[in-house]
């Protein structure tokens, strides 16, 4: 199984820290963001992995990737933007990764994870659900009552964890579950992200890929067991690193 790590945003609601400095390189809890999502993707199995970046950042990532302890081959792949008008958006960069990083595809599919996730749980046990099943998996969370409409992605589960609907930041959520930024995608995944993107999907938010997978096909999630931040704000990364802080 493959990785992509998706890593070339600028956090522009994190400036004046991240003007200069990657969001997936702060460390908390004395690694980096990313060197914690690299070890867990490691230990779920994964065989080659692939950073996906912006132009500003990319020699930071390179001398991560030298630095960083990894025992399978690591891809850093620059998508040429430098300032965020620039970005083609994560589907796209997602698409640009695989073509680059995997050109041969992955038998066994792919591990797709967002850059930002903070992740207070292992992933052996998703991606083994995922080899199981061998459909897509994604994991997502329980939102308490009452849920803000626009903000969360929507997901309703049926029997068995099977995604009922998935809609990303709807006006009206009523499923109770959001999605993370942690998928689990089979082999083809490259052949449907090129249809996703030739028939006009949005490439921002993969969500919005995940939500079109949904309505072709079986989607499974699973609840994840553990905290979780969201690195997207300047007050989550201070939540992030209170909780991670050494005792």
């Amino acid at each position: 199984m493959k990785a992509v790590f998706l890593a070339a945003g600028f956090a522009t609601r994190m400036y004046p820290l991240t003007r200069h400095h990657a969001k997936p390189l702060l460390e908390v809890g004395g690694e980096a963001l990313l060197t914690r999502l690299l070890r867990q993707a490691l230990a779920a199995g994964i065989d080659e992995a692939a950073v996906v970046v912006n132009a500003r950042f990319e020699d930071d990532f390179l001398a991560w990737s030298e630095e960083v302890e990894c025992p399978v081959p690591l891809h850093v792949v620059a998508n040429g933007a430098r300032e965020d008008h620039e970005l083609r958006g994560a589907v796209a960069d997602l698409a640009l990764a695989l073509a680059r990083a995997f050109p041969d595809g992955s038998p066994d599919g792919y591990l797709v994870i967002a850059g930002d996730n903070l992740l207070g749980f292992g992933l052996a046990q998703h991606a083994a659900r995922f080899r199981e099943l061998g459909q897509p998996l994604l994991l997502v969370r329980e939102l308490p009552p009452p849920v803000p409409p626009r903000t969360y992605s929507d997901v309703e589960l049926g029997d068995g964890g099977r995604v009922r609907s998935f809609r990303e930041k709807p006006e009206d959520p009523r499923g109770g579950h959001s999605a993370i930024g942690v998928y689990f995608l089979p082999a083809e995944l490259p052949l449907r992200v090129s249809d996703y993107l030739a028939a006009g999907g949005n490439p921002d938010a993969p969500g919005h890929f995940i939500a079109w997978l949904a309505e072709r096909g079986p989607v499974h999630a699973a609840a994840i067991a553990g905290s979780w931040h969201d690195v997207g704000s300047l007050e989550g990364y201070r939540s992030a690193r209170d909780s991670f802080a050494p005792s």
